[in-house]
């Protein structure tokens, strides 16, 4: 949190706001990032970095494997960072999901179309490691007009692959929800 607010302070804002929320409507990553980042050791441990370490520990006791979100509950944000969770968790998702956007024998069209996508993502600061998880994300639930221009440009190619993605999600997302309180 203090690296972030050191890094994202903005103009008349205070430097020790936390400006996070305000920046991204949500957050996903694996747990075990958590245990990553601290067996590289911390420089500057403090609560923050031990809450972390807590909710790990808590979290990893019951599962071989696991997803942290946060997201308004109820909201199209809880969704999307679901639907990471989903892409991370279900791989016969992941891959079903993946060979719609990057199918095996793919038009030049479709890649461009998919390349754009990408730009779009980069425009608002995500890296490629995580675009295609992105491109799925926005587009089963909902792009935000991100992709707008895109879709204009690749109206066809776009359409389909929306329907494939949405019918996809459709069938596994139930599922993947079903326990959730």
């Amino acid at each position: 949190m203090r690296w972030y607010m050191e890094k994202n302070l903005k103009q008349g804002g205070s430097k020790h706001a936390f400006y996070y929320a305000a920046d991204w409507a949500g957050f996903n990553h694996p747990v075990d990032v958590i245990k990553q980042v601290h067996d590289l050791g911390i420089p500057d441990p403090n609560e923050y970095d031990e809450l972390m370490m807590s909710v790990y520990k808590l979290i990893m006791r019951d599962e071989a494997k696991a997803y942290l979100i946060g997201a308004p509950p109820g909201s199209n944000t809880e969704k999307h960072e679901l639907t990471h969770a989903m892409w991370y968790l279900n791989d016969g998702y992941k891959k079903k999901a993946t060979n719609f956007i990057l199918p095996l024998h793919s038009t030049t069209k479709h890649e461009t179309l998919v390349a754009d996508l990408k730009t779009a993502l980069f425009n608002l600061g995500y890296t490629e490691s995580t675009a295609i998880d992105e491109i799925n994300a926005f587009i089963t639930t909902g792009e935000g007009g991100h992709f707008a221009a895109a879709a204009k440009k690749h109206k066809k190619e776009m359409e389909s692959l929306r329907k494939m993605l949405k019918e996809l999600h459709k069938k596994f997302y139930p599922d993947f929800t079903k326990d959730m309180k």
